[in-house]
């Protein structure tokens, strides 16, 4: 965005209407056209793309679905960040490279903060700092889907102690009849598990965010029902893999940032406690959907066992074995139960022996290619 964009969108915003739209936070399992999703459509669409500036920002689902919807319908936005997109991970900007260079676009940062002082305030700090400048800019509100007793609620009512118009929007009746998160549709497996013990397995899940080299922008055009349906079951992810012949390697949650594929040799007995709902992470751990590598093949293939351990021993790590640590001490007793193997990078599978390979789905073990 350089000057001239930007003040473009400024002078748009002091000549005509400005307008934010308040929806609490959403859950990232949400489903394509969910009840607030076509709350939101409807609430656009009483806007003048050619008069009115929306005010809203992004980096979370429930700004980032209002800020996509009006874009495509040809309007303009201002868009107030806690902290700047080039202090974002890499893997973040990527996502949101389209709102760079947009002269449709302006971004401004809460309240003229540096991105390093607001760094150092806590999360919900920050959030809250956002939320309150979007409101306060805004010359009108149109209140959605809102949790009552939450931030949004509590903001919204200072706003309107303050004067401010707001518009409190209700679902119909036929918008409630839509689904409002993706549930998996697996969560055990009742066919034949001869062999699963020769196996270390790679296990899907529903993926609720873009898959990878897919950027938030073509994601949230599904939600809003424009491409496929997200989110992205377990069977697509596992169906995505068998078709590109690729496990994508990820480094969430691995210390020190190593791209990773990760597979488990678990006991069969145990593992029904990875088909288990994490609630601090909103998502099933796995569901019965997977590629498995014949335990006794996986070393010429470069997967090797992980190294559990306290944090001190990663620190005595040579570099060359980081990759491999898995952090085990009396805080995560569970882990160690994966009995995790990694592969440093992509696994290709064009590259494993057909016979070294077995699939996973909740009517059993089958065969590499079986049509099963």
């Amino acid at each position: 965005m350089n000057i001239e964009q930007s003040l473009k969108i400024d002078s748009f915003s002091r000549r005509y209407k400005t307008f934010a739209v308040a929806h609490s936070r959403q859950k990232n399992a949400t489903c394509t056209n969910a009840p607030w999703i076509q709350m939101t459509k409807r609430i656009l669409n009483r806007h003048h793309t050619h008069n009115d500036v929306l005010i809203s920002s992004a980096g979370m689902l429930h700004y980032d679905l209002v800020l996509r919807c009006w874009l495509n319908m040809g309007g303009c936005c201002k868009v107030i960040l806690p902290v700047p997109f080039d202090t974002w991970p890499k893997d973040r900007q990527f996502l949101y490279h389209w709102l760079e260079n947009n002269n449709r676009v302006s971004v401004t940062y809460t309240n003229g903060l540096s991105g390093s002082h607001q760094q150092k305030l806590n999360e919900k700090r920050t959030a809250e700092i956002r939320d309150r400048a979007i409101l306060a800019a805004a010359d009108m509100i149109e209140a959605g889907s809102i949790r009552k007793q939450g931030r949004m609620h509590r903001l919204l009512s200072e706003q309107r102690r303050q004067g401010k118009h707001i518009v409190n929007r209700r679902l119909t009746r036929l918008e409630k009849t839509a689904s409002e998160t993706y549930k998996p549709g697996h969560t055990t497996i009742n066919g034949c598990m001869d062999g699963f013990e020769n196996y270390v397995w790679h296990l899907t899940r529903s993926r609720f965010e873009p898959w990878p080299n897919e950027t938030m922008e073509e994601y949230l055009d599904n939600l809003l029902g424009i491409g496929q349906s997200a989110p992205y079951s377990a069977q697509t992810v596992l169906n995505s893999i068998i078709e590109q012949k690729r496990i994508v390697s990820a480094n969430k949650l691995i210390r020190g940032g190593f791209s990773v594929v990760c597979f488990t040799g678990i006991k069969r007995q145990n593992l029904p406690m990875l088909f288990t709902w994490q609630h601090h992470l909103g998502r099933q751990r796995f569901e019965p959907w997977g590629i498995g590598i014949r335990k006794e093949a996986v070393e010429k293939y470069n997967i090797l066992p992980a190294l559990y351990g306290p944090v001190d021993i990663y620190n005595r790590l040579p570099q060359s074995m980081k990759w491999r640590f898995q952090k085990y001490d009396r805080s995560t007793p569970q882990w160690a139960v994966e009995l995790e193997w990694r592969h440093l990078g992509d696994v290709d599978l064009a590259a494993v022996n057909p016979s070294d390979m077995a699939v996973l789905t909740p009517m059993g073990v089958v065969a590499w290619g079986h049509d099963g």
